[in-house]
């Protein structure tokens, strides 16, 4: 709702092929290089750039040069950034899958967290067409990743590539028959330009409600079915956080669904809050252990320096207060997962007082710049 997304999971219900297939065959540019994004549907016009697109998913989005996500893709990630992305998209103790020359490649979906797999069901049916969904790749990655930390992303800009690969794609080498994308989407952009739909109508996979996530979203090693839980009753009440809402039973009633999806993302929101902040805290205190190696190291080394010079003096230890100082240890971490019991008040140390600016390290400006495109990943599927 903040990025008024709501369309993008609503698209049209039902498609019509022919309507589907006329869009693509009239969307082949005329001219080579062209950088038009038109169609033609029954004498109608059908634009699909990224305003156009935009402008029929109502996001009220201005589009930037470069959004938050392709800034993120051009820049090759450094240790600290891939294993923060990976600590935030996955389970603990999750490895990136690497290639062949062992760069990341992509995270398999067993590894991933409930919420992310839930952002995977949406993208690959709505934004990123695939059937292939037993991992993520990189690229999917960062997108969702950027997603949760509420980056700034260009999703119409996203879609009208995605179709415009397809408007360029050759004819598959196999004889197989390309599957046409977006047929929900294209279906909404001929209604809004007055294209009337003809029978028959043609149903798009079933929707993403309570009983797909139920069914197929979560992570049994993240959220244990309430089915599979054995032995007796906890003594302590569970705080609301650590247990995610039961979905409801009996006949299905929208209302019911929807009050029940956000139960889970409210849920899985908490959860990554709490989880967001553990990191920050965590490297909050690598950077106090770092300043106490570098500073030791340059005691120890002066102190040898003054040994030789002096012939035996005393060099001027510094005292504690003054070692505490340099080293500004942030405390102990005030998040806790799990548990009840009364709140405690953070140890905030000398750290807490430091600006944002002032601990973030800057980040990579190289790399090289990944096209627009991205890696191909498999066939495409209609969904949205």
């Amino acid at each position: 709702q903040r990025r008024n997304w709501t369309k993008i999971g609503e698209p049209e219900d039902k498609y019509n092929e022919i309507i589907t297939r006329e869009f693509y065959a009239n969307a082949f540019p005329v001219r080579p290089n062209s950088k038009d994004r038109i169609s033609w549907v029954r004498g109608k016009t059908i634009a699909y750039d990224p305003a156009t697109i935009n402008t029929f998913l109502q996001t009220g989005y201005t589009i930037p040069e470069q959004d938050d996500y392709r800034k993120l893709m051009r820049v090759a990630m450094d240790e600290e950034m891939s294993t923060l992305m990976l600590e935030t998209l996955s389970l603990p103790g999750s490895q990136y899958q690497t290639g062949t020359k062992s760069q990341p490649t992509h995270i398999l979906r067993a590894d991933l967290k409930s919420l992310v797999r839930l952002w995977q069901a949406v993208l690959y049916s709505n934004v990123f067409p695939l059937t292939h969904t037993s991992d993520i790749t990189i690229s999917k990655a960062k997108l969702i990743f950027c997603i949760l930390l509420q980056k700034d992303v260009d999703i119409a800009t996203l879609i009208s590539n995605e179709i415009h690969a397809i408007v360029l794609s050759k004819p598959s080498k196999s004889g197989a028959v390309r599957p046409l994308a977006f047929p929900g989407l294209i279906t909404g952009l001929c209604k809004a330009k007055g294209v009337v739909i003809p029978q028959p109508l043609v149903p798009i996979r079933r929707t993403i409600d309570h009983v797909f996530v139920n069914a197929c979203r979560y992570n049994p090693r993240e959220f244990p079915r309430a089915s599979s839980r054995s032995g007796p009753p906890p003594t302590q009440s569970t705080p609301p956080v650590t247990s995610p809402p039961v979905p409801p039973t009996g006949s299905f009633d929208l209302s019911t669904m929807q009050a029940c999806m956000m139960q889970h993302f409210q849920h899985m929101e908490e959860q990554h809050q709490l989880e967001m902040a553990h990191l920050r805290h965590v490297q909050l205190q690598q950077a106090a252990n770092h300043r106490g190696q570098v500073a030791l190291h340059s005691y120890f080394y002066h102190y040898t320096l003054n040994q030789a010079s002096t012939g035996g003096s005393l060099y001027p230890w510094p005292t504690p207060e003054q070692f505490q100082d340099v080293i500004r240890w942030p405390g102990d971490s005030p998040v806790f997962s799990g548990g009840g019991g009364e709140s405690e008040q953070p140890h905030v140390g000398e750290q807490g007082q430091r600006s944002d600016a002032e601990v973030e390290e800057e980040g990579n400006d190289g790399g090289e710049e990944n096209e627009e495109g991205f890696e191909d990943e498999g066939s495409l599927s209609p969904t949205f």
